[in-house]
């Protein structure tokens, strides 16, 4: 990943100098920009193009861990703790794919046989996990006195591991690195991917000055013919910089309604859950849970209810009392499936005290344990996954579509008034009609050129509404 990001660094300065090269050549449409305009071009054109290479996902390779179910004879258990894996001696994330999956107690992924109450309900022996590839890889799993062995197979080479020990410790499985061919051709296309856009953005802009440097050279060609009035060239600029702060404030009015107040009902949500799993540590008096409040970006929200069971509402949050069961037997009435948002920074928060069971959390085929029992009242906060890439770029492309929808027509709406109003006051309204109606016909009859120009501002700025969005929901 290092590699990359200095690859990619290093194309960025390249595209620099040879931008500026272009620039303090004098010759090309790049001299019509100012240094700081030239500057602030090449930003946001490498900013897109980094932005965009990073959704590119790394490959990975699969590995497959088994859990065997048997023990050292000294040892008292067979449950298994994974704690990290190793790429490059640094740790990295890694997914689950298939139907298999263990786990998550805090930041260790855990398997427990089925004799275990702390077991959560769907959890199998073995999972296919989703490795990225590189060089010295490792994956690490917690060796004490209750542990077991495990299995881990990857390239048809199967390894077999004892996590038992006297002491606690670490029990590391070392994983062959991937062949320097693969990792050449992920670096190449996450590079060239980079450098592709950066080319391609820059061209679009070149083409677009091109196009103005045009449009310029025909009307001082026709000036010259006399087809034009010099006259006439300078009374429509001269009238849109009169209006000028005028339609920029209904622009800007319009854009921020549609940003803070679109509807959020079309953008896609995510469901997680929690049950009761009616279990509990053997200090607690009863198998009550508790929760508290849904957590985004540091900020409480409303989760939309899909099913409670025999939950309850309580305050801000739900209940599933011990002595309110109707069946303890049928999972579903233990459950509560609630909608949450797509994003960043969220977690679920629940109730910790002498009264508290066992709870799982179920999240994007994942499992979470949570022993909410505790001496004092506090509270075990869960940690939920970000959403995905794909999903992430799906809202963000419908929320730009609703801003679209919403910013548009009411800008035309506190434009129209305007210009009937207050630009043609001295006109009757009729007559104020006919002519923007006379203007409108005019506009859509305009060349190539012009058409073009406005193509290429519009691709511009919903680049940057999407560059400043996707950057955005990156930092938060």
């Amino acid at each position: 990943m290092m590699i990359v990001t200095a690859v990619r660094a290093g194309l960025a300065l390249v595209f620099a100098l040879a931008l500026y090269l272009l620039w303090k050549s004098k010759k090309g449409t790049l001299r019509r920009l100012s240094l700081p305009m030239l500057i602030c071009v090449f930003l946001l054109l490498a900013l897109l193009s980094w932005l965009a290479s990073d959704l590119l996902p790394l490959p990975t390779e699969q590995i497959q861990i088994t859990a065997v179910g048997l023990k050292n004879e000294k040892s008292g258990n067979n449950e298994i703790y994974l704690t990290s894996i190793k790429v490059g001696g640094e740790v990295s994330e890694f997914r689950v794919s298939g139907e298999g999956r263990w786990f998550w107690t805090g930041n260790w992924y855990v398997w427990r046989n089925a004799e275990d109450p702390r077991r959560p309900v769907g959890v199998t022996n073995s999972f296919v996990m989703e490795m990225p590839i590189g060089r010295e890889r490792r994956i690490n799993f917690l060796s004490n006195r209750n542990k077991g062995y495990v299995l881990v197979e990857y390239n048809n080479e199967i390894q077999w591991l004892d996590c038992y020990s006297k002491e606690e410790g670490t029990a590391s499985v070392e994983i062959g690195d991937t062949p320097q061919s693969v990792q050449i051709a992920a670096l190449l296309r996450q590079v060239g991917m980079f450098a592709g856009l950066f080319v391609i953005l820059a061209l679009i802009c070149i083409l677009s000055l091109s196009i103005a440097e045009r449009r310029e050279r025909r009307k001082a060609s026709l000036t010259r013919d006399g087809k034009i009035d010099s006259a006439d060239q300078t009374e429509i600029p001269s009238n849109f910089r009169k209006h000028a702060i005028p339609i920029a404030c209904f622009g800007v009015v319009a854009l921020i309604v549609a940003v803070f107040f679109h509807p959020s009902f079309a953008i896609p949500k995510e469901e997680f859950a929690v049950m009761a799993m009616n279990t509990r540590n053997t200090k607690s008096s009863s198998d009550d849970i508790c929760l508290i409040s849904m957590v985004e970006n540091n900020k409480e929200y409303d989760a939309e209810l899909l099913s409670s069971g025999d939950w309850k509402p309580e305050g801000k949050g739900y209940v599933w009392h011990d002595s309110d069961r109707s069946d303890t037997w049928m999972s579903d009435n233990r459950r509560i499936r609630l909608q949450l948002p797509v994003g960043r920074n969220r977690s679920v928060t629940l109730l910790k005290n002498a009264g508290s069971g066992y709870a799982q959390l179920d999240y994007d085929d994942q499992i979470w344990f949570l022993d909410c029992y505790a001496a004092e009242e506090g509270t075990v906060t869960v940690k939920l996954p970000s959403s995905s890439d794909q999903m992430r770029m799906k809202c963000g492309f419908i929320e730009l579509l609703m801003i679209l929808c919403i910013s548009v027509p009411l800008f035309i709406a506190l434009y129209l008034p305007y210009q009937l109003v207050i630009v043609r006051k001295e006109e009757q309204v009729k007559e104020a009609a006919e002519k923007a109606w006379s203007s409108a016909i005019e506009w859509l009859r305009q060349d190539d050129v012009v058409w073009a120009r406005r193509l290429n501002t519009l691709v511009f700025l919903i680049s940057l509404i999407i560059a400043t969005n996707t950057l955005i929901r990156m930092l938060k």
